[in-house]
């Protein structure tokens, strides 16, 4: 009796199983990414620099968890980082110093986000909202380094500058340029239309200073927003 009840059992787990697979779709989403860093330091805290406009694209699975509630892992390509431009002068005894600095970090992150959304269904399609955590790996970025300083006492006239480029290299020592984990939350919502378009916007709060430890004691936290369209098949 006993091995008959729980096939029964097996069996009907069998079949919520396979027709809850027949439920399961998938979302493709590509879009604009507008990056920046939450910097803290010893003796100041605040966003640094401005934002670095981006992309992203990614896929998505979505599996239900009743008629209003959705799971949804994917996968996530997205650029982050930030962007400082600046300019000035500053005269004192007579010298004259001018500073112009033009600086980038633009890593690319390979992300793996955990959403869960509830879905409803307004007018002919259905609006959508959700959270979750995400994890995300470096993979790529570039660098960019921009400085120029002029002084000038009198006749005297002295420039110096730097100008520099290459690819982010990932790690936790010194020799790297920052850590290659991010971890954190994000939200989003959006409208589908019957069709499976949709439009969406997010925003990613990350929570794991990427910053390597240089002494310095400066934390940087990402932060991202993202606008752009879906399609649900």
């Amino acid at each position: 009796m006993k091995k008959t009840s729980l096939l029964a059992v097996l069996i009907l787990g069998m079949y919520q199983y396979s027709a809850a697979q027949e439920k399961i779709s998938f979302n493709v989403k590509v879009g604009l990414s507008m990056s920046n860093y939450l910097l803290k330091a010893e003796n100041r805290s605040g966003v640094q620099g401005s934002n670095l406009t981006s992309f992203f694209a990614g896929v998505s699975a979505s599996l239900p968890l009743g008629e209003t509630v959705s799971f949804e892992p994917g996968l996530t390509v997205i650029g982050k980082g930030t962007r400082e431009k600046e300019s000035g002068s500053l005269t004192q005894g007579g010298v004259t110093t001018t500073r112009i600095s033009d600086s980038k970090l633009a890593p690319l992150y390979l992300e793996v986000p955990l959403n869960l959304l509830r879905i409803l269904k307004v007018g002919s399609g259905q609006l959508f909202f959700g959270a979750g955590p995400y994890i995300g790996f470096g993979i790529g970025g570039k660098y960019k380094i921009d400085y120029s300083e002029k002084t000038t006492s009198g006749s005297n006239v002295s420039e110096m500058g730097v100008k520099e480029e290459g690819k982010i290299i990932f790690g936790g020592t010194e020799a790297q340029d920052m850590k290659g984990i991010d971890f954190g939350v994000n939200g989003l919502a959006g409208y589908r239309l019957a069709n499976g378009f949709g439009v969406q916007v997010g925003y990613g709060l990350g929570l794991y200073n990427v910053a390597i430890d240089r002494g310095d004691q400066i934390k940087s936290y990402n932060r991202s927003i993202t606008v752009g369209l879906s399609y649900r098949f």
